[in-house]
C-alpha cells in the first residue's frame, strides 16, 4: 500500500466498528466492509481533514454510506418524531433501531487516497488498481 493508503486505513480502523488495520486492503470499503456509516462519517471525515486538508469535503460522503439515521443540526428536532415512529414499529420488525441500507457504491481505501494525493475528487472508474 502507498502511504496514503496506509494513513486512510489506519483512519478507518478507528472509525465505524473498528476494523482491525491487518484486515484493511487497498480495496477495502468504508461503509460496506469497515461499517462506516450515520454520524460516525463525520468523525471520519474529520480526521481526514487534520490529516489532509479541506479536499475531504469534496469527496461526496452521502453517495458511499447510509445516512438514513443520522441526525446533525437542525435534524437533531426530528429525532424525537424519529424515535416514536421506531417505537411503534418495533414489534413488526423486531428492533428498534434498523440496520444500516447497504451504499450501492463502493469507496475504496485506494480510491480515497487517490483523491486525497491528487487534491480533487474523481469519480470511482476513474480509479485503476
Amino acid at each position: 500500500m502507498t502511504p496514503t493508503e496506509i494513513a486512510v486505513a489506519e483512519t478507518m480502523s478507528r472509525h465505524g466498528f473498528k476494523l482491525p488495520m491487518e484486515q484493511i486492503a487497498p480495496e477495502t470499503a468504508m461503509s460496506q466492509d469497515a461499517l462506516i456509516d450515520g454520524i460516525d462519517v463525520d468523525d471520519f471525515v474529520w480526521d481526514l481533514e487534520a490529516q489532509f486538508g479541506s479536499v475531504v469535503w469534496s469527496v461526496p460522503w452521502g453517495r458511499f454510506s447510509d445516512q438514513t439515521t443520522s441526525f446533525r443540526g437542525c435534524g437533531c428536532a426530528l429525532l424525537p418524531f424519529w424515535t416514536i415512529w421506531r417505537v411503534f414499529w418495533w414489534p413488526f420488525e423486531g428492533r428498534l433501531i434498523p440496520l444500516p441500507k447497504e451504499a450501492e457504491e463502493r469507496l475504496t481505501v485506494r480510491h480515497l487516497a487517490k483523491v486525497l494525493d491528487e487534491g480533487a475528487w474523481c469519480e470511482p472508474e476513474e480509479v485503476l488498481p
